[in-house]
């Protein structure tokens, strides 16, 4: 469908603004984005409160004023990495994959990856598209912001859009093309139950299902930035076998998943998204 002219002119606009932030140096685009992302969170009570409120059920131990500050942190890392994914070829990207994971990678076989909401999202599909040419992932585009497209397309990511209604078939299909295909997976959803932060939530199962159906190795891949326009990508294997085809399985899978993410979240808890309404009952 054409995107309609209010839509166009939306992201006209924002093409113009990644345009000019683009010719400032890195430390200005950093200054800028993280006074823009300390406004949008001074004005946005909702995203301000339940980050704050996250970040105190994740780590009870900190005081109010400690949370707050790493809740303006975090939004300022993530803000900045979202306007990163508009210059992924200037960052300078390094590797900590595990063995078993180098070995999955080389061998030309299917891959089902699980990532997270940390920093600059894309930086994982960028990774693994430089690390093998199969890069594949599932992306939610607004409508407003045509000019993402170019994200996954200037550096030949697959991506399927995930409100489609048939992306999982599409994803399926990457699969059975001996894809890499990675998903964030650390959002929740009604798919399983799993322990997170020693508390009850839902969370997908997309991985585990690509992978008990797809017949696939199942992967966790996360970036770490150190440094402005520096980020370290660490791939490590989750499972060398296929995931069974039974709903305790895909749990299993899914908390060994979750299990790491607490441990990567809290090694790094100013590079992690924590406003979404995460910790709620699954209704499965």
């Amino acid at each position: 469908m054409k995107p309609s002219f209010k839509h166009r002119a939306i992201n006209s606009l924002i093409t113009l603004i990644i345009k000019g932030i683009k010719k400032l140096e890195l430390h200005q685009r950093r200054w800028l984005t993280e006074k823009l992302a300390t406004l949008i969170l001074a004005t946005s009570s909702k995203t301000r409160t339940r980050a704050i409120a996250n970040i105190k059920r994740a780590f009870s131990n900190l005081s109010n004023k400690e949370a707050r500050a790493l809740a303006v942190s975090s939004y300022q890392n993530i803000v900045y990495g979202v306007f990163e994914s508009f210059w992924l070829d200037e960052i300078e990207t390094h590797f900590d994959i595990d063995d078993d994971a180098k070995m999955l990678l080389l061998s030309g076989e299917p891959l089902s990856v699980a990532t997270m909401h940390m920093n600059c999202y894309e930086m994982v599909p960028f990774a693994l598209q430089n690390l093998t040419d199969r890069s594949t992932t599932l992306s939610n585009i607004p409508e407003f912001l045509l000019c993402a497209d170019e994200v996954y397309t200037k550096h030949g990511i697959r991506y399927f859009n995930k409100k489609n209604g048939k992306s999982f078939i599409q994803l399926l299909g990457a699969i059975r093309s001996n894809k890499v295909v990675s998903l964030h997976s650390d959002h929740f959803s009604n798919d399983t139950q799993v322990e997170f932060f020693n508390q009850m939530t839902g969370a997908p199962t997309g991985v585990a299902m690509l992978s008990a159906i797809g017949r696939t190795p199942v992967l966790l891949a996360y970036a770490v930035a150190e440094r402005s326009n520096r980020y370290r990508v660490c791939i490590e294997t989750i499972s060398m076998q296929p995931v069974e085809k039974s709903p305790i399985a895909l749990q299993n899978i899914m908390q060994k998943v979750y299990h790491r993410f607490e441990d990567i979240i809290t090694e790094h808890p100013d590079q992690w998204y924590w406003s979404y309404n995460r910790w709620r009952k699954a209704k499965c």
